[in-house]
């Protein structure tokens, strides 16, 4: 009990945490502005009348931009020039929350950028600041370009190629982070232009501009390191004799390199040979085959998914792969592959996810 005079508030010390009213399970990355603000809206953090007023400030940066675009000289543009001159504003301000997002770590962080944002000129006072992010993330772009190309696979697959030596290149030489920041092909509105295929390609599908190009760097660097864990001789040859088994040429290979550099190792591990290897004869199909059967019947999906897992980790702890992101990318990707072997076991063509070796290397 406490004695008489005593602050009885010196008693009980309780820490009230504070509670996001954003749910930031509902904010998108790859569209961070437009979601955080509707986000706020609907927690009813911003009114309407402040939607407005940044709707208004956007409006009036375009007037702005559309005049720098003509230098000075007109106020009009074409409506497929306005409407990328618009989202490459809002991809601007994607990134200044993005940045300040990251700048706060802390739960309260979309809040914060939201107080920031309503501020009276608040979103045409952070569209420079998102400006200054972009270009440190080109900066970062051209770090991360130089060393994928120092460190890529020398492969004659021309999608892979083309995307390194000429796609990546014109990007970083063309990139307009004015007017056009949300492109990925600096050239036109089109995005199709690094057409090689990553593993996770659907992860950054809807990313923009500098974003998605560091992005799609990163991924295919963690690709590449997890390839050359079996040496580059061994890779070329597994590429050859998966181009030979399937009748074409190996320029004109259009699928992920690591995915069938990952399968063949991931099967390779039910041989208990202690190592993971590329190359699997077809007699050696039997032995992985009855880890997925039951007397001809395929197994239970829980099973084969734990067969997975297991598996997986299995071969990332004899190739001993350390990174932690490429941890990461091997795991996230397990959740597609593991879709692929359920419908191969269940449709009874497990055996055609494996490239054998079945060629002299001499004849390759």
């Amino acid at each position: 009990m406490a004695k008489h005079g005593e602050n009885r508030d010196n008693e009980l010390h309780i820490e009230i945490e504070a509670v996001p009213k954003i749910n930031a399970q509902n904010i998108d990355y790859a569209n961070y502005f437009m979601t955080l603000t509707s986000e706020a809206a609907n927690a009813g953090i911003l009114s309407e009348s402040e939607i407005l007023s940044m709707q208004s400030q956007i409006a009036d940066m375009l007037a702005d931009n559309i005049w720098q675009y003509n230098g000075g000289s007109s106020t009009s543009v074409t409506t497929e020039i306005a409407a990328d001159l618009i989202e490459s504003i809002v991809f601007i301000l994607d990134c200044f929350c993005i940045s300040a997002v990251k700048a706060d770590d802390s739960v309260l962080s979309n809040e914060r950028c939201i107080e920031i944002l309503r501020a009276k000129a608040g979103v045409k006072n952070c569209y420079p600041k998102g400006s200054e992010y972009i270009t440190q993330l080109v900066n970062y772009g051209k770090d991360l370009y130089n060393k994928l190309y120092i460190n890529k696979l020398t492969i004659g697959i021309a999608l892979y190629n083309s995307a390194i030596n000429k796609s990546l290149a014109i990007f970083f030489n063309k990139y307009n982070a004015r007017f056009f920041a949300h492109r990925i092909n600096p050239s036109t509105s089109s995005t199709r232009f690094l057409e090689y295929p990553l593993a996770l390609s659907r992860d950054i599908k809807d990313y923009k501009g500098i974003l998605y190009v560091n992005e799609y760097m990163r991924y295919l660097m963690l690709e590449n390191e997890f390839c050359l864990i079996f040496g580059i001789k061994d890779v070329q040859r597994l590429i050859k004799l998966y181009a030979k088994n399937g009748g074409f040429n190996v320029n004109d290979l259009k699928e992920n390199i690591f995915e069938r550099i990952f399968t063949n190792a991931f099967f390779s591990v039910f041989l208990d040979s202690g190592n993971a290897t590329l190359f699997i004869k077809r007699e050696q199909y039997d032995k992985i085959a009855e880890n997925f059967y039951d007397n001809g019947k395929c197994k239970d999906e829980i099973a084969i998914s734990d067969l997975i897992s297991e598996h997986t980790y299995k071969l990332i702890e004899i190739s001993k792969i350390n990174n932690i992101e490429l941890q990461k990318y091997i795991l996230k990707y397990k959740k597609i592959f593991e879709k692929n072997i359920l419908s191969a076991v269940q449709r009874n063509y497990l055996h055609n996810l494996i490239t054998y070796d079945e060629w002299e290397w001499e004849e390759i």
